[in-house]
């Protein structure tokens, strides 16, 4: 990348993206490729060339931009830019050029994977309004791409008007104290303000004039932020942060995506509820234990079905106990007393009597973790004890009566297990009576960060000491993990972080092995390579047909390895995820299909 003259040309070092250069009155380009930026200065009047050719002043080095890629015309207090039919296209502010468009100070010009930002104040300022909510998403997609390759800050912000009459002056409230690099829309009820290149203190006094502006239109508006990455890592997990925390606001209020959670204690657990999903589940947990229905609850391993099962519990009027047991761990022989308990002499070791779980959750909950794990044998005589509400212990000739509420549980689709003759299917009516589906963890992004702040501070107090921080870099790769082992796999990670971060601070580097541990990704076989013979002479072959053979081998690997998700992928890779979609379609490579939800 270079700029003509050489001279009038100052490169910020990438080492330090927080560095700031002077601003000067005179207009010029923040020209920003790859690892690196320069200043371009403009003429007062005429044109600058923008591509790779070599008589381009402002000459690229992106291999996907066009010879002659755009013109920028300048002429006094106007500027246009204008794109040569490149094959890529050139884009202002998320719109792609057509012919040519009109210039404002600070608009952002992207050029496949170069970014320019103009900086001219002296420009004729022109009207602007919203921006319609579908240009809104796609600047919004490019702007969390910008942030994640160039780790620049960005901020989502979401209001919601209780007022509907007030709609059209807030609009133009938003609008006149926006920055011309900002994008303001408006979906329904809902205004939303894209704010890039805003620092922490930057940030806080911009929205701070904004919403009270806003309040003095409508005191009753809720504000919802949401800050790239800690609170999402892609525009619609962003999305649903700022929409969340702007619900979760009261009227009148500010809330930060981090604050906008509920806290509730449930039997000993501490739980978190902040997805929109999960507050639903919970809500319906709270209806169901005021019945006295048998309830399924379903979802993987680690999701909280005991959770879920204690809320049922403590939420009912039930006085007894909650009994739980993992049938996955009975052991067949000893499954029908544990469950209905034996009488005295019933076989040999039964030295005395014994009551069964069922009797011992009297008045109380029995909850069956893993259900579908049960013999048939002890699922019939189960089934019997839940519709006529008495048992007969093991060795005994007596039925007693038992009160008692069944919840159960599962990973596996029972449907499935009953057409495969492993499961009753009189049995499963009657467990089915109310069923809760918990989501994975990877479909509740939402909570992640949340969690992450909640059980690494845990972890850390345990061990006395400060709870680690998480980078940019670390944020995202914890956001974009599949989790295979939910929120326990989630807690392990944390307890191992606060034990063994040495500085302070969690860097993505840190964290391949440690999200590989959980167990092992799913992974595409690799095309076995001929063993050569110790004696034979080497096969010498073309060396650029030989690295791009390895260059597609290691974007497979990486797409293997981050489960399908190209941003990863290229993370992993050290590749600007432009290049790396470019390439993907240069070389006709299939994504695998992610792990299905």
């Amino acid at each position: 990348m270079s700029a003509s003259p050489s001279d009038a040309t100052l490169t910020i070092s990438p080492d330090d993206p927080s560095q700031t250069v002077r601003a000067s009155a005179a207009p010029y380009l923040l020209v920003i490729e790859g690892q690196s930026s320069l200043l371009c200065p403009l003429p007062p009047s005429g044109e600058l060339l923008i591509g790779r050719a070599e008589d381009c002043p402002l000459r690229l080095s992106d291999r996907t931009a066009s010879r002659h890629h755009a013109r920028l015309l300048i002429d006094g207090t106007d500027m246009t830019v204008v794109d040569w039919g490149s094959h890529n296209g050139t884009r202002v502010l998320g719109q792609r050029v057509v012919g040519s468009r009109t210039l404002q100070h600070g608009d952002v010009i992207q050029i496949c994977e170069v970014t320019l930002v103009l900086h001219a104040p002296a420009l004729s300022p022109k009207s602007r309004g919203l921006a319609p909510i579908t240009l809104f998403r796609q600047r919004l997609t490019e702007e969390v791409e910008r942030a994640l390759r160039y780790g620049r800050p960005l901020t989502l912000v979401c209001m919601q008007a209780d007022d509907q009459a007030d709609v059209a002056r807030l609009a133009l409230a938003l609008t006149t104290q926006a920055r011309l690099l900002d994008v303001v829309s408006r979906e329904d009820s809902h205004f939303w303000l894209l704010l890039p290149e805003l620092a922490t203190e930057e940030r806080q006094t911009t929205i701070a004039v904004m919403h009270r502006n806003a309040q003095q239109v409508s005191p009753t508006i809720r504000c919802g932020i949401a800050s790239f990455p800690a609170d999402g890592n892609d525009a619609d997990l962003l999305a649903l942060s700022a929409r969340t925390a702007a619900s979760m606001a009261q009227p009148g209020e500010c809330l930060l995506a981090e604050q906008a959670q509920r806290t509730q204690l449930i039997g000993s657990h501490e739980v978190t509820i902040a997805d929109p999903a999960m507050q639903r589940i919970f809500t319906l947990l709270e209806r169901l234990a005021k019945s006295t229905l048998p309830v399924l609850i379903h979802g993987e391993t680690g999701t909280g079905k005991e959770i879920a099962a204690t809320a049922l519990h403590v939420w009912s009027k039930r006085n007894g106990r909650l009994v739980a047991v993992n049938c996955a761990a009975l052991p067949e022989a000893l499954a029908e007393s544990e469950l209905f308990g034996h009488e005295k002499g019933a076989f040999t070791g039964a030295v005395a009597q014994k009551l069964g779980l069922l009797e011992q959750a009297a008045q109380g909950t029995l909850f069956l973790d893993e259900v579908g794990e049960l013999p048939l044998a002890i699922q019939a005589k189960l089934l019997r004890a839940i519709e006529t509400q008495r048992i007969v212990r093991v060795g005994g000739s007596r039925e007693l009566p038992i009160d008692v509420r069944l919840v159960a549980a599962t990973h596996r689709d029972l449907e499935d297990e009953v057409k495969q003759g492993r499961f009753r299917q009189d049995l499963f009516f009657r467990l089915v009576a109310a069923r809760v589906v918990l989501p994975p963890l990877r479909d509740r992004r939402r909570e992640i960060p949340m969690l992450l702040r909640q059980f690494l501070s845990r972890a850390a107090k345990n061990l006395g000491q400060a709870p680690p921080q998480l980078s940019d870099g670390a944020m995202s790769l914890l956001l974009s993990h599949s989790w295979p082992g939910n929120i326990r796999e989630l807690r392990n990670v944390c307890d191992y972080l606060a034990a063994t971060c040495g500085n302070g601070v969690v860097t993505s580097s840190e964290l391949t092995d440690v999200l590989h541990q959980g167990g092992p990704l799913p992974s595409a076989p690799l095309p076995m390579l001929p063993h050569a013979s110790p004696v034979a002479a080497p096969i010498l072959r073309n060396l650029e047909t030989e690295i791009r053979e390895l260059e597609q081998r290691r974007m497979m690997e990486a797409l293997t390895a981050s489960a399908g998700i190209q941003v990863r992928a290229a993370e992993l890779l050290g590749m600007p995820i432009r290049t790396f979609s470019y390439k993907l379609k240069q070389y006709g490579l299939a994504v695998p299909n992610r792990p299905s939800k």
